[in-house]
Parts: C-alpha cells; sequence; structure tokens
C-alpha cells in the first residue's frame, strides 16, 4: 500500500508508516504543500496512493465529494 501523508500531518508519519513496512510520501516533500485539493487527488489517483488527512474539508469539498470517501 502507497500512502501520500497530507501537509497538515506531521512528516514523521511517512518513517512511521516506512518502519512498517509500506510506502509513505508527505505533501511537503514532494513540494505540494499549498496546492489545490484537485492538484493532490490528480497525484493520489495517478500513482495510486491512499490519500491520508484529517481535513475532512479536503475528502467533503465540492468538487471531490462524489470522488472520495473516508474511511
Amino acid at each position: 500500500m502507497r500512502f501520500l501523508i497530507d501537509e497538515c500531518l506531521h512528516t514523521s508519519l511517512v518513517a512511521v508508516a516506512n518502519h512498517a513496512g509500506y510506502e509513505a510520501h508527505h505533501v511537503v516533500h514532494l513540494g505540494l504543500q499549498g496546492k489545490p485539493d484537485e492538484i493532490l487527488m490528480q497525484r493520489v489517483r495517478e500513482q495510486e496512493f491512499t490519500f491520508v488527512t484529517n481535513n475532512l474539508w479536503t475528502l467533503n469539498g465540492s468538487s471531490l465529494k462524489s470522488h472520495y470517501t473516508p474511511v
């Protein structure tokens, strides 16, 4: 499983996920901080990431609502 960790979460989560055997990247490390949610979701789709965030607005925003379901 591949994770993309949102900028609202600490960068140390990348190491936690990697240590557990998962591939993880942080939005900040990829230079995507502050980018529109649509750009993040495009990256998620293209690179088959599971997006990790605690920002409910990101997942419930009007342009994203029909494509993603929080779990």
